[in-house]
């Protein structure tokens, strides 16, 4: 939690590449940014997420900015960590879980 622009997401990427360097799997949930803007701005910081969602260690999942309904949420976060045998969870924005 915090307010915007304070590294909350380079945060919670660090927290998964670190993972993905030791074959831990692991999940971004997020609700701001497309996968692709957000692969580019961590590149932009030398954070390189790409080759680790190549090797499937790193899953990122975005909701993109319509309604949700929070049980639909759960279930499709709690599916990708199953599926991926995620060891490692970062949740970008719990504001996307309070407002659905």
């Amino acid at each position: 939690l915090g307010a915007p622009g304070t590294g909350k997401t380079m945060l919670g990427m660090n927290f998964l590449v670190e993972g993905a360097k030791s074959n831990q799997p692991g999940i971004y949930f997020g609700f701001y940014e497309p996968p692709k803007r957000l692969i580019e701005k961590a590149a932009k910081v030398n954070l390189q997420i790409q080759p680790f969602v190549d090797k499937g260690l790193i899953e990122v999942l975005w909701q993109a900015p319509l309604e949700h309904l929070l049980d639909s949420l759960g279930e499709k976060l709690l599916n990708a960590i199953h599926r991926t045998k995620a060891q490692r969870v970062f949740i970008d924005g719990l504001e996307g879980f309070k407002t659905a």
